[in-house]
């Protein structure tokens, strides 16, 4: 009949999502296995793992400074600053002092020497000043990476976070609306298909509608826990 037929069709359209989602599963574990070896042999949780608190976005903000991506341009900037440092030493005279015992032979008493010596860069001030000028763009081009990755940080961070508080909010609705009500509608398209009063494409139609519900949850689950590894990866350990 045309109602067995249309649900072996809908049967068919599970068995093909179903099959989707093992792919885009093997796909997911296949890359994570490029960052943690043997990941796609171990036997990974059926749930996601609770996710701990953020802190605010404003001590997120502050603490961008404290990512080891930028100490690391931090790190830079002071080898540049010690290297432009050296350069404008090298304008300034040099001072050496050498100093020298001697013994002799017979009576003749043994003698001290001592010697000063002054050097002063007085013919090499254009190779200095290259000297000097290099550094100093080298330290500007190390502060400039600085600003860049604060600016590409500070952007990933507000977004990230309003993606995390938009996906709380509709995991919330869903908790709270959809998927009760989803649930409410199936178990009534039951009790009246039971009773006579509804068809069968109707019951099978309202069971998918709680089947979607569940999965769509699901998937808000799984982008929200997505947008927290992003907030944890820029911030730190959350508290």
């Amino acid at each position: 009949s045309s109602d067995v037929l249309r649900a072996e069709l809908e049967l068919a359209l599970l068995d093909d999502r179903i099959a989707a989602l093992e792919q885009a599963r093997t796909q997911a574990s296949n890359e994570l296995d490029r960052y943690v070896a043997g990941a796609t042999e171990r036997n990974l949780p059926d749930e996601l793992p609770a996710l701990l608190a953020l802190a605010s976005l404003t001590q997120m903000e502050q603490a961008l400074v404290e990512h080891p991506k930028v100490r690391a341009i931090d790190a830079g900037i002071r080898i540049e600053e010690t290297s432009v440092d050296l350069a404008r030493q090298a304008y300034k005279p040099a001072w050496s002092l050498d100093g020298g015992y001697g013994f002799r032979d017979g009576d003749r008493p043994d003698f001290i020497s001592v010697g000063v010596t002054l050097s002063v860069p007085l013919f090499s001030a254009r190779r200095q000043d290259k000297r000097l000028s290099a550094a100093r763009h080298a330290r500007s081009a190390k502060e400039l990476d600085r600003a860049s990755l604060l600016l590409d940080m500070r952007r990933d961070l507000y977004r990230t976070y309003d993606d995390w508080l938009k996906f709380t909010s509709r995991i919330e609705l869903y908790d709270r609306s959809v998927v009760v009500r989803a649930a409410e509608t199936a178990e009534a398209s039951i009790n009246a298909y039971a009773g006579g009063f509804a068809d069968f494409p109707e019951l099978i139609r309202s069971q998918l509608a709680e089947l979607d519900a569940e999965t769509r949850r699901l998937e808000l689950n799984v982008e929200r826990a997505k947008a927290h590894s992003v907030l944890t990866y820029l911030y730190g350990e959350p508290s």
